[in-house]
């Protein structure tokens, strides 16, 4: 069977590239919408079959509530970027990162953490894989200290302990790296990451964990 690569070297049977290319012609035509996503200024005219395939929240709130009946939703407390991002990815099966001012986040190291946690908070697995993948190839490359000090805090502020997708790539850095805690950003998030602090001592522990004995002890 023919097939079609995509920038990423992917090999892609033809009919499905043509269903993607379909899917991101609606995502920028309001052609066929059935329900609105807004988020500050900026609205979004989605379609229920494509969004609420991929998200158990969205499937829940076009179905029940007040967003149901009134056939919208306001996400202006995740922010324009995100959200934007979060639509993107749910008909084009990617995301772009910003353009922004913000020289700390050249990579979109934050970026890509924050929206590990959106696709967390709304359920969308594929859009948090791809957050996660893309969040550990930005660690490959030359990475700004602070960019890397607000990851950390992005990171461990916005996931749970039980969530390792992204705690244990930074964890791994970390302690590959020591070197970093010289840096007094780093040293500062990770004083402020209690759990980050005591998964580094954890980690290290292990590493340099020796030969053991057993101690007796005994009541007196």
């Amino acid at each position: 069977m023919p097939t079609s690569r995509t920038k990423d070297q992917m090999v892609v049977p033809p009919q499905y590239a043509e269903l993607v290319k379909s899917l991101k012609a609606l995502y920028k035509s309001s052609d066929y919408s059935d329900f609105r996503v807004l988020c500050g200024s900026d609205v979004y005219h989605v379609h229920k079959a494509v969004v609420c395939s991929q998200s158990e929240f969205f499937a829940a709130a076009c179905k029940f509530g007040q967003e149901a009946a009134e056939g919208q939703i306001n996400l202006t407390e995740d922010g324009p970027a995100r959200v934007k991002a979060m639509i993107q990815y749910l008909y084009c099966l990617e995301y772009d990162i910003p353009e922004s001012e913000n020289t700390e986040d050249k990579e979109g190291l934050v970026f890509h953490a924050e929206m590990y946690s959106i696709a967390d908070k709304y359920n969308i697995r594929g859009l948090k894989s791809l957050a996660q993948d893309l969040f550990q190839k930005s660690t490959k490359k030359t990475v700004v200290i602070k960019e890397f000090a607000t990851a950390i805090r992005t990171v461990f502020e916005t996931t749970v302990d039980e969530d390792r997708g992204l705690r244990d790539i930074v964890v791994e850095i970390m302690t590959k790296n020591m070197d970093l805690l010289d840096e007094p950003e780093i040293k500062e998030a990770v004083k402020e990451t209690s759990s980050l602090a005591f998964e580094l001592l954890m980690k290290n522990r292990q590493v340099e964990k020796g030969p053991w004995r057993a101690l007796s002890s005994r009541r007196e």
